[in-house]
């Protein structure tokens, strides 16, 4: 079959990614059992880069295998920033 991957980059490491998000909660747990008074929020901060970036074309696969292409895109580009107010409208 002939699809369009998603794509991954090439050192991208799923497991280590899993153990980083355990230990997030892990820690945020830690810090609200610490301060019981006071409120632990989490905060995440995401970039966009904006610029032309190599086009993913489509890849033979076998019949119901997820269609992974590894990139490792380069790129002309810039930092974007933005914000938004959290759900209790804080910054």
């Amino acid at each position: 079959r002939l699809r369009v991957p998603r794509p991954e980059h090439q050192q991208a490491d799923w497991k280590t990614q899993e153990e980083w998000k355990k230990k997030l909660a892990a820690e945020v747990l830690r810090v609200q059992q610490e301060y019981p008074d006071a409120t632990v929020e989490k905060k995440a901060e995401d970039e966009h880069r904006i610029g032309a970036a190599t086009l993913t074309r489509r890849i033979w696969i076998e019949a119901g295998v997820p269609p992974i292409g590894k990139v490792n895109w380069k790129r002309e580009w810039l930092w974007l920033y933005g914000a938004s107010p959290t759900p209790n409208g804080r910054n």
